[in-house]
């Protein structure tokens, strides 16, 4: 059956219609360019576009919606569409026309996800900003037109669509109506639809199940990585295979560990596999060498996959995915690492990003956070690797610089790998080449330049190490390479040799550095990196009093690193220019470490070290460190209850009210603050950074008919063995993050489990607080507590609150996890013969607490008598 009749037929089984409002749109065709066809259904109001070609440039998938007769209103916000595919898509199109022009002005990309799985779906897309940007200003004249386009459907796939409208950005999942003398029920999972993402905060570091975490590829040896590989030579004829295993050799012999693969199936199978021949001649291209492989060629399906898994050998480390991807990249991504994950759960499955530098709007991310964070969560290779390449050279003045966010990237990479408990591998740049900025390009290589590179990758806890590119590539795709440690014609050049001084240092501090986790970097420059921590005293570690750079010099990068035991102090010259002296203040005896991996005995007191570009001082402060012992989060079951919110865990649940409820109301990941980078050295976040670090926040609409008096009560759970370990430890304030307006607040132990009320974003005082506070706590039942099943407390946690006639909006923030959330029940006020009050000052009338002392002056939240009737405050 095709698509197209499929869809057709499920639209038959469930002709119900979902209510839209908003500005209504309707499909009047294909564009000229689009190989489709397109059907009608009366019976459900919704179209069914059947792509017929899809070759991704001159053919796709869209549809074309009706000219406007008159401007949109202003309000309206949001994209909205019911949809049904017969195949996933990671992104929509939306092409706008001016009127006069009848050519597109706009194209742009919303990289949301449609599912395939033959339910309705609603995808809802922010406009906000394209509605007010000048160079982009839609939907404000008679005439103008917009097409929706669909390039991941592929020729036989369908999608049916129905309720296209332009809407508001915020509206309630469910219609909810409280009414005088009723009781009502808000359910967790039903908080606010919201195409701006603001109906809902919530974060978390968990990976799906599909994704293998990070496993150590080179045995003994630091995992060190050529690009650009050996060069096959077909055309030597039997002179071939000598040719690339003397390659190989020269690889292992410059300290490289690992190689990429080459596009020659049969020349990897020779390095895989002894004994077999390449040109007609035996060859074992491994011999003499300890090298492995990263697989890249034949994995073009999930077939091709499984013939190269079963052939593997270990001297395979693991299979290439795809480099530089963007966000449109990600599902063929996540496919091809199913293919390997099918029937390898080992050897790593190599994905490479881009770095901070690149347009980020231009890949369909909004900052670079974001872009790192869907690729963990989406594209499962389980690590993190990217490419930055800072050293730059202005073509006209020849000066050469390093980009002021080398450390920046290193920042967020180091941060978000240990997020989600993984590592991650970076760069140096071993090549000459333009580059695509303007009047920059890539100089020549110099050993120092390459040190800031790699080293500087090692202080903030790289575990692995590569270098672009060893052999120099042709020119291709506009781009032209000198000066690679093997040239063009496979020959040595003076890089080759600075490449093997720097691999050599490296292996001599594998013992170092090999399984290093990072425990904080600073810096002590006047003007610290951007998105960089400033170094303070509480940063050292016992025995070191101070760490300082000399007169006149821009400032170091000090690392604390931990590896089993031993605790060491990295102090790196980060500078491309000019040699700084590092002084170093100690207060206890300790060891240096030097750079051929030996260790000299270093009395308390005061030492200067002159440090050129790129090289450091390494000192060994501790042996008796208790091992770190890596946190593994709780897991959580997540369902397909709300396909808009995918990162919520809806959890389908018999115990919970209407059958699911939002299970760890927060970040699991609670032992760390790493989820939100600064953009300053400084170390204060807001309570409102805390909060979306650690918490999480749902809004829910509701209509009131009428003025009516209510206590609201909060069914959650609560389980014992996660509480105890968070509002017992918690995460101390220091290093790594200060609230603004108290530096010592350890946040997770003091919020553990619990949550603020607000009704149209005022904090409603739970009746637990006689003190005025907002905070509910709420705490664990019992040592027995799983947190599977939610109930309700013998009391209400909100008493007597006036909901006044008309629209509001309820927010339940959590401020930190770990607790679960069922609903809130809205009832009718257990107390009677009460009035409120909308202000908290005084009136004519006298007013009383329930001491009868007359209150003067601002009153606090609370019961008062005024006129002979109590009042409550809010």
């Amino acid at each position: 059956m095709k698509y197209k009749s499929l869809i057709l037929a499920l639209a038959l089984l469930a002709p119900v219609m979902a209510s839209a409002g908003g500005y209504s749109m309707s499909v009047i065709g294909v564009p000229d360019a689009a190989a489709g066809s397109l059907d009608y259904d009366a019976a459900t109001e919704s179209w069914t576009l059947t792509c017929e070609l899809n070759d991704g440039q001159l053919h796709f998938p869209a549809v074309r919606l009706n000219t406007l007769t008159e401007p949109v209103p202003a309000e309206f916000t949001s994209l909205c569409f019911d949809y049904r595919t017969t195949h996933d898509q990671a992104s929509v199109d939306l092409i706008a026309y001016k009127v006069f022009l009848g050519s597109a002005t706009r194209v742009e990309n919303f990289p949301i996800p449609l599912v395939a799985d033959g339910e309705w779906h609603t995808f809802r897309a922010d406009i906000g900003e394209f509605r007010t940007q000048p160079s982009f200003r839609f939907l404000n004249k008679a005439g103008q037109f917009q097409d929706l386009r669909f390039l991941a459907l592929p020729t036989g796939g369908a999608v049916q669509l129905r309720n296209i409208r332009y809407d508001v950005n915020e509206f309630p999942f469910k219609e909810i109506t409280i009414n005088p003398g009723e009781e009502s029920i808000i359910e967790a999972e039903d908080f606010n639809l919201a195409a701006n993402g603001k109906g809902h905060s919530f974060r978390h570091s968990q990976l799906p199940p599909m994704h293998t975490y990070y496993r150590h590829p080179t045995g003994p040896y630091f995992p060190i990585y050529a690009w650009g590989s050996v060069d096959f030579e077909g055309g030597k004829g039997a002179e071939a295979p000598n040719f690339l295993h003397e390659q190989y050799k020269e690889l292992w012999e410059c300290g490289f560990t690992m190689t990429m693969g080459t596009a020659w199936p049969g020349v990897d199978a020779a390095f895989i596999h002894d004994g077999l021949s390449i040109n007609g001649v035996q060859v074992n291209l491994h011999e003499g060498t300890e090298l492995k492989m990263i697989v890249k060629a034949a994995l073009g399906n999930e077939s091709e996959v499984a013939d190269r898994v079963v052939s593997a050998s270990d001297r395979v480390a693991g299979w290439h995915i795809f480099d530089e991807p963007h966000r449109k990249d990600f599902p063929e991504m996540a496919r091809k690492v199913g293919w390997v994950r099918a029937v390898d759960q080992e050897r790593l499955c190599y994905g490479n990003l881009l770095n901070i530098t690149t347009n980020m709007a231009a890949i369909g991310f909004n900052n670079y956070d974001a872009y790192v964070h869907t690729y963990m969560k989406e594209v499962g290779t389980g690590f993190l690797s990217y490419d930055f390449y800072p050293v730059r050279q202005y073509i006209n003045s020849g000066e050469i610089y390093i980009e002021p966010d080398f450390f920046e990237n290193l920042e967020i990479v180091s941060k978000l790998s240990k997020y989600y408990h993984t590592k991650f591998w970076a760069f140096a740049h071993s090549v000459a080449s333009n580059c695509g900025k303007p009047g920059v390009k890539y100089p020549v290589p110099e050993e120092n330049h390459m040190r800031v590179q790699v080293f500087g990758n090692l202080a903030y806890g790289a575990q692995g190490l590569q270098y672009f590119t060893y052999k120099c590539p042709r020119p291709y795709g506009g781009y032209t390479y000198t000066d690679a440690p093997i040239d063009i014609d496979n020959n040595r050049t003076p890089v080759w040799y600075m490449v093997q001084r720097i691999n050599r240092d490296i292996h001599a501090l594998t013992w170092v550095f090999l399984g290093a986790e990072m425990l904080r970097v600073g810096h002590t420059n006047a003007v610290t990196p951007s998105g960089c921590t400033r170094l303070s005293a509480d940063m050292l570690p016992a025995g070191v009093t101070s760490v300082d750079h000399g007169d006149g010099n821009p400032g170091l990068c000090v690392s604390m690193l931990q590896n089993g035991n031993n605790l060491f102090m990295m102090v790196l010259n980060g500078d491309i220019h000019q040699s700084q002296t590092a002084r170093i203040e100690t207060s206890a005896a300790m060891k240096r470490v030097l750079i051929d991996g030996t260790t000299e005995a270093l009395a308390a007191g005061r030492q200067d070290y002159e440090l050129l570009p790129g090289h450091f001082a390494l000192f060994l402060v501790s042996e008796n460190e208790p091992e770190i012992e890596e946190l593994v989060p709780a897991r959580y079951e997540t369902s397909t209850y709300r396909v808009d919110a995918p990162e919520v865990f809806i959890t389908a649940s018999e115990n919970a009210s209407s059958g699911h409820y939002i299970a760890a109301m927060g970040d699991p990941s609670w032992d760390s603050y790493s989820g939100i980078i600064p953009s300053s050295g400084s170390r204060i976040i807001t309570r409102e950074q805390a909060v979306d670090n650690w918490g999480s926040r749902f809004n829910y609409n509701i209509e009131v008919s009428a003025d009516v008096a209510v206590d609201i009560s909060v069914k959650y759970a609560v389980p014992f063995a996660e509480y105890s370990r968070v509002a017992s430890e918690g995460l101390a304030p220091g290093f790594s993050y200060q609230i603004e307006d108290n530096p010592t607040l350890n946040w997770p132990k003091q919020y553990a489990a619990s949550m603020i009320l607000e009704i149209d974003s005022v904090a409603v005082s739970p009746a637990q607080d006689s003190s005025g506070g907002n905070v509910l706590y709420l705490g664990t039942r019992n040592s027995d507590d799983d947190g599977m099943t939610p109930v309700y407390s013998d009391e209400p946690e909100y008493r007597n609150v006036l909901l006044r006639a008309g629209s509001h909006r309820l927010t339940v923030t959590s401020l930190c996890y770990p607790w679960n959330f069922d609903a809130l029940r809205i009832s009718p006020t257990a107390y009677s013969g009460l009035d409120f009050m909308a202000t908290d000052t005084l009136t004519d009338a006298p007013v009383y607490n329930l001491m009868g002392i007359e209150m003067r002056g601002k009153l606090l939240p609370g019961i008062y008598v005024r006129a002979g009737k109590k009042i409550i405050v809010r």
